[in-house]
């Protein structure tokens, strides 16, 4: 009996504790509960604060990068100044020691000798592909788009001495705008070499032959009628398509135009993009021409980035080549330009002795300093230049309806 007395006793003052146990197991709950909620709820509105920050950032930025917004400033200087491109690349535009040989294999010109065109495998088997098709009956014309400095001529030259090697081919850049029908007929006649009465449909169809016409972006001008010029060019094209290879060389932007406006794409059998590069085409075309100056190369690494990916990079062991760098940074500033990464190429040499040249790091361009002193005024303005290879005061005034002092005035400041 003591015995079960003394175990009913326990077996209370265990409940009990038990008891006071979970009260405050429940208390602590609640109080957890309570406390996770409200730092929960804090987090929420410091996150969605942010972001809705962020977003306002993000917005205005854009709006910025497009010319509809300018940015706000908040110099405590006294002199302000509009920035100029060089300054905006980082780059020395001051002239260089360098090696006359050095000078002329990378000069800023076509490219002549086969050997040194890079990257464009499939842009002369198409237009094998497309010589061939004609040569068997077929109506074929090319269209070749590319940004100025793609290399549209190179590729041209070198199709010229390779593809089209025994074809009568005639090649004619259009230098003056032209407008009406009559002045593409005439400019065509005066190109053959034919009398001005000379019949230019009948001539085109008589023997077989190419014609390469480059600079048609200057065939035309945005306004109302301007296109009345390529029209006709586009019908020659069709109507002696069967007889005469026709290969039409114009830049990306006017392109675009044109196939908004006149359904320019349609008219052609082959299109070939010039701009398609990549960056180990841009570095085997500089290296090629390096190596032939026998010089050595050393890249330097300049001051290290912070950006998560390196630091990740870093953090495994696994460092960027410098040169591998340089020319990923170089194919991008230079939009897979040909001309414009020889360029920079050349602008990016910090010096050259001893027998070794040092190619600095390129740096972000600073766009935002030039792109500050732009209105949506100039940013038009720039587009219809591009788009036209170029604007005359004349030409200007018919196209924003202007008369040629404002006209004048806008260009000069550009």
């Amino acid at each position: 009996g003591v015995c079960y007395s003394f175990a009913q006793y326990w077996a209370a003052i265990e409940r009990g504790r038990f008891g006071q146990l979970s009260v405050r197991a429940r208390r602590a709950a609640y109080y957890f509960a309570g406390s996770t909620f409200r730092s929960g709820k804090d987090l929420v509105h410091e996150v969605s604060t942010a972001t809705i920050r962020r977003l306002r950032h993000a917005y205005h930025w854009s709006l910025i990068r497009i010319g509809w917004e300018f940015p706000s400033s908040h110099g405590d200087g006294r002199v302000q100044t509009y920035g100029f491109l060089s300054s905006s690349l980082n780059i020395n535009f001051q002239a260089k020691q360098l090696p006359m040989i050095y000078r002329r294999l990378f000069r800023l010109a076509p490219v002549e000798d086969p050997r040194f065109l890079i990257g464009r495998e499939l842009e002369m088997q198409a237009l094998s592909d497309a010589r061939d098709l004609w040569q068997s009956g077929h109506a074929v014309s090319v269209l070749l788009v590319g940004g100025r400095g793609s290399g549209k001529t190179s590729l041209l030259n070198c199709a010229q001495l390779q593809v089209f090697a025994g074809t009568a081919l005639h090649r004619f850049q259009i230098q003056q705008r032209l407008i009406n029908p009559g002045a593409m007929t005439a400019f065509l006649r005066h190109s053959r070499g034919l009398p001005k009465d000379a019949d230019l449909l009948a001539v085109l169809r008589e023997e077989p032959r190419v014609i390469v016409l480059e600079e048609v972006e200057r065939a035309y001008l945005r306004t109302i009628g301007g296109m009345a010029a390529i029209k006709e060019l586009l019908t020659l094209i069709v109507d002696t398509a069967g007889r005469t290879l026709w290969i039409v060389a114009i830049n990306q932007d006017a392109f675009r135009l044109l196939r908004a406006a006149v359904r320019f794409d349609e008219f052609f059998s082959h299109r070939i993009e010039a701009t398609s590069v990549t960056a180990e085409n841009i570095r085997e075309a500089i290296l090629q021409r390096h190596n032939l100056s026998g010089l050595r190369l050393e890249f330097t690494t300049g001051s290290r980035t912070n950006t998560p990916w390196d630091r990740i990079r870093r953090l495994i062991g696994v460092e960027e080549d410098p040169e591998q760098a340089f020319f990923r940074k170089l194919f991008a500033q230079s939009s897979g330009l040909f001309r414009s990464a020889f360029e920079l190429w050349q602008r990016y040499i910090d010096r050259a002795e001893a027998g070794t040249l040092y190619i600095g790091k390129p740096e972000p361009p600073r766009y935002q300093e030039v792109l500050s002193g732009l209105s949506r005024v100039d940013l038009f303005t720039l587009q219809a230049i591009v788009q036209h290879g170029n604007l005359t005061v004349a030409e200007h005034t018919e196209v924003f309806h202007l008369n040629p002092h404002e006209s004048r005035v806008r260009l000069e400041r550009l």
